[in-house]
């Protein structure tokens, strides 16, 4: 289960959940360079999502990441 906190903007290499075009969000590695966003996967077999402009949306910070044993 992963624990997120809903905000308006993530700080470059906060794990993040972004809702792009009505997708179901997943955690990724956000990172901003003026107009782009980039979502990495911790998992280097996915490629890196990129997004120009307002594509990527609803942000929430990864604050808790809980898994049972």
């Amino acid at each position: 289960m992963v624990c997120v906190r809903k905000q308006n903007e993530a700080e470059n290499e906060q794990i993040a959940a972004a809702l792009v075009a009505g997708e179901e969000a997943t955690p990724k590695r956000f990172c901003r360079v003026k107009d782009k966003v980039t979502l990495n996967a911790e998992n280097p077999k996915f490629m890196p999502m990129i997004f120009v402009g307002g594509a990527c949306k609803d942000i929430s910070v990864v604050v808790a990441y809980l898994h049972q044993l």
